[in-house]
């Protein structure tokens, strides 16, 4: 499983949308957000506003060997 920040600079270049604007989008400055991400501290409705700023969806869920994800 990639980390969080990983996952965010991976989907931030994907989406095209800077890491400045999501910052902005949790109401943090771009300094902030850098440190969020290396303390691996952005909640999960904070990863969800950064998900709907690039235009996408952010679902965290385990998912078990038969394909059922809770």
């Amino acid at each position: 499983m990639r980390d969080q920040k990983e996952r965010i600079e991976r989907a931030s270049g994907y989406s095209g949308v800077p890491e400045y604007m999501l910052a902005a989008a949790i109401g943090k400055s771009q300094a902030n957000f850098s440190q969020l991400k290396a303390r691996k501290s952005i909640s999960e409705s904070g990863m969800q506003e950064i998900a709907t700023a690039m235009g996408a969806q952010y679902e965290a869920y385990f998912i078990f060997p038969d394909g059922t994800r809770i």
